[in-house]
């Protein structure tokens, strides 16, 4: 008897069943058709990596049956296939953000009651699955109208987010999988379309009419070349050029002034490349890939510096004059901006003398000569180059030389004045015109007395000197 009600019960279950099968048959009208490619195109768009451990993708449906006829989304699921070895190490995460989709994502997807599934599997060692759920259709006339404008009508927004940055140059190589797939562990794109009221399931074939727009590499490495260039340069000129020793193709190169990016950037083209002449700064270089994240700092840094514009000269001096016959001078050169090491040639007149020394000793000055250096500076900005110095003339008295009681006593005339130089102390010197009148007396007279003779005319006069043990007299010729 407990068999027999077991096996009522199991009837009116199956018919119950039966009965609810039906009622969804008949609502949806479903129907299978062998449709691959005549009605629809399926696409990933604007796959792109965000953030070092985020990417983003859009799915896209064009209504490839042209305008004339219209495209009514019935319902999808959506499996894709994504590479495992980008995310070794790390956990996968999807979201969904379907801001803008032309879709009703209460009617075509299963989001916020079904999680989102990111599964590895086991058939497939280096892929992991990406499952989107469809919801039950709601009938004709209730379904998303597909645009037939490429790319067509955004379905969804995908954000794929690892717990640590994708592994470093990966590839997604993210792909749909085929409604045909024989693997009952993968989770197969399905598509079904309003055609004349029915729910009608069409074929989807990855690569066919379910294709993948770009695979991008996911925190590629860029090859760190060197920077060369640098020094000093002279104010007012162009500065000098910034080079890198190597380039790498697609990948953007960017020239920085301390933390200022400079433009023009250059794309790299598997050679060296050159940023042009640059001012004064520290400069260092940048690559990235375009649409990827990060960027590789080149090796080392160009320095530039400035130097301001220098105006050489040079002055001389001499020891002693007017001075006497046979008494050597010593004449000195004094450089100003003449750099580190300057280089000298003195002159006589237009007569090269002396050597390439800031020093020039004259060991038998004559009653004339004109005496100045050139210089050559090897400062690094000198603007004129080589400059002379002033010209000193040189007064030399022929003059009388007295010995007289182991004394030394010197006497000449120069400019207008008469000198006297003696070893020791004079009692008196006194000076008087040719007729013999007295002009000038000076007494203890020691070491060198000039006596000025300006307001007296030219011609001869005589010295007389008196000291503790003789006197005597010198005629001096005075022109």
């Amino acid at each position: 008897m407990k068999n027999l009600i077991t096996q009522f019960y199991k009837g009116i279950l199956l018919i119950l069943l039966l009965v609810v099968f039906t009622g969804i048959n008949a609502q949806s009208k479903i129907r299978k058709s062998s449709l691959a490619t005549s009605d629809f195109l399926l696409t990933v768009q604007n796959l792109t990596q965000t953030a070092t451990n985020v990417l983003e993708f859009d799915v896209y449906m064009l209504n490839t049956k042209g305008s004339a006829q219209i495209f009514e989304l019935a319902t999808m699921q959506l499996g894709f296939l994504i590479n495992e070895s980008i995310h070794s190490g790390g956990i996968l995460s999807l979201s969904i953000n379907n801001t803008g989709s032309g879709l009703d994502p209460t009617i075509q997807f299963k989001m916020a009651a079904v999680p989102m599934i990111v599964s590895p599997l086991n058939i497939y060692p280096t892929k992991t699955l990406i499952q989107q759920p469809g919801r039950i259709p709601q009938g004709s006339g209730s379904g998303s109208i597909i645009s037939d404008i490429a790319p067509g009508t955004r379905l969804v927004h995908y954000i794929l987010t690892n717990s640590v940055d994708f592994i470093a140059n990966t590839v997604p190589d993210l792909s749909f999988i085929s409604t045909s797939e024989p693997s009952k562990e993968l989770y197969v794109t399905s598509i079904s379309e309003y055609i004349n009221g029915w729910n009608t399931n069409l074929m989807v074939t990855s690569g066919v009419d379910a294709t993948v727009n770009g695979n991008p590499v996911l925190n590629p490495t860029i090859s760190a070349f060197s920077i060369s260039g640098g020094g000093s340069y002279c104010q007012n000129n162009s500065g000098l050029p910034v080079d890198l020793s190597g380039s790498e193709v697609g990948i953007t190169y960017t020239l920085y002034n301390g933390a200022t990016a400079l433009t023009p950037t250059i794309v790299g083209t598997g050679n060296p490349l050159s940023f042009g002449n640059q001012l004064a700064g520290t400069y260092t270089v940048k690559g990235t890939m375009a649409g990827s994240f990060g960027s590789m700092d080149m090796t080392g840094s160009a320095v530039i510096t400035e130097n301001p514009v220098v105006n050489p000269g040079v002055s001389i001096v001499v020891t002693q004059n007017p001075i006497n016959a046979n008494i050597p001078v010593t004449f000195t050169a004094t450089p100003t901006d003449g750099g580190t090491s300057p280089t000298y040639q003195w002159y006589n007149g237009l007569n090269p003398v002396g050597s390439n020394s800031a020093i020039y000793t004259d060991n038998n000055p004559t009653d004339g000569e004109m005496i100045s250096v050139t210089m050559i500076s090897n400062a690094p900005c000198a603007d004129i180059n080589p400059v002379k110095s002033n010209t000193i003339t040189m007064s030399v008295s022929l003059g009388t030389s007295l010995e007289i009681n182991k004394m030394s006593i010197d006497i000449y005339a120069v400019d207008k004045s008469i000198y006297l130089k003696s070893s020791q102390k004079l009692r008196q010197v006194y000076i008087f015109n040719a007729i013999g009148s007295a002009l000038i007396m000076e007494s203890n007279v020691t070491g060198i007395k000039k006596f000025d003779m300006n307001s007296y005319p030219f011609g001869y006069y005589f010295v007389k000197i008196v000291t503790d043990n003789d006197v005597f007299s010198q005629k001096v010729l005075l022109k």
